[in-house]
This record gives C-alpha cells, sequence and structure tokens, in this order.
C-alpha cells in the first residue's frame, strides 16, 4: 500500500476541513445566484466539499464542525427540492447540534415542505417551547396549521408573530399566510 505523501495532524485537519466547508457555502451561493442549468454543478461542487468537511470533522471529532457541515448539506438539498435527503442530513445535523435552533428550524421547514405537516408542527413547537419569541418559529407553525386545517392556532400564531415584529404585518409571505388562514376561517363559517 502506497504511504502518503504528507500526513495532515491536528490544526492542518481541521484548517483543511473549515476550508472546504467554507468552499462548500461559496460554491452554494453561487449556483443559487447561476441560471438554473449551471446551478447543479455548483451545487455539486459544494456538496463534495460539505462532505469532505464532514469527514474531516469526524477524524478530529470535532461534532460541531460535523453538525454545521452536515446542516448545510441539509440546506443544499432543500435548496435543489431533494427533501428526502435534506430532512436524512438535517436530522444527523441534530443528532451533534440537537440545541441548534437554526437546524431545527430549517429540519422543520424541510419536514413542511416535504408534507410532514404533524412532524414540522411538533418541531416548530419544540423551538417555541425554548425560544417564545422566534417569529420565524412561530409563522412556520402557523404554516404547518394552515396545511393542517387549523385556521384558528394558525391566526394566533400570526398574531403574536406580528405582535413581537409589527414590521412582519407588511411582509407579502406573512399576508399570503393570513389570507389563508381568513378562507379558511371563511370556509368553515
Amino acid at each position: 500500500m502506497p504511504k502518503p505523501l504528507f500526513v495532515l495532524v491536528g490544526d492542518d485537519v481541521r484548517m483543511l476541513a473549515e476550508a472546504n466547508s467554507l468552499l462548500g457555502r461559496i460554491e452554494f451561493e453561487r449556483g443559487r445566484s447561476e441560471a438554473e442549468a449551471s446551478s447543479e454543478d455548483w451545487y455539486e461542487a459544494a456538496e463534495g466539499h460539505f462532505r469532505r468537511a464532514a469527514e474531516l470533522f469526524a477524524t478530529e471529532q470535532n461534532e460541531t464542525g460535523v453538525g454545521r457541515v452536515l446542516a448545510s448539506i441539509g440546506r443544499l438539498f432543500i435548496e435543489q427540492g431533494r427533501l428526502p435527503d435534506a430532512i436524512s442530513e438535517l436530522r444527523k445535523a441534530l443528532h451533534y447540534l440537537r440545541g441548534d435552533i437554526d437546524i431545527r428550524l430549517d429540519f422543520a421547514w424541510a419536514l413542511l415542505l416535504a408534507g410532514q405537516h404533524q412532524a414540522a408542527l411538533a418541531e416548530y413547537t419544540f423551538v417555541l417551547d425554548v425560544a417564545p419569541e422566534n417569529v420565524t418559529a412561530r409563522l412556520g407553525r402557523a404554516q404547518a396549521n394552515v396545511e393542517r386545517g387549523d385556521a384558528p392556532s394558525a391566526l394566533s400564531d400570526i398574531d403574536e408573530a406580528i405582535r413581537r415584529q409589527p414590521e412582519l404585518a407588511s411582509r407579502t409571505e406573512v399576508v399570503s399566510l393570513l389570507r389563508q388562514v381568513l378562507d379558511q376561517l371563511e370556509g368553515q363559517a
């Protein structure tokens, strides 16, 4: 078996992992900004860098690094519409970083997009139990409730989100969500 030309130790491995993670983020952002046809090449390159970074972080037993990179892969898969893959990667990331609210929010969003409304609702509720001021979780839970047909619960979350951040009332996606709630309520009347 041939010997490696060089051996990475300690900080070298960590720096290589960080460099791959950074390259993955750059490729991901480039993919987002490119035309549809060429974005897949950037996404493929990003995934490769992220996977290499995760492998390197794992050799260093850096669970935070592994979790962070797996979450990046999950976000990449959400962007690509690969929802089962996104859910899987984000679930793995949460194994390493259970308390990371941003990863949990991405996980909930992927579940919601995949039509797993009850599971998404549970994740958003988990975040709100820890961080009741989190309006992203509140609006996500409202969306999950709309999808489930629970307009009163959705309305309560939208109201609370706007109470906490009044500028949300003018955002297009919040107005659209509120219209969905009103449509459901009118349909029940």
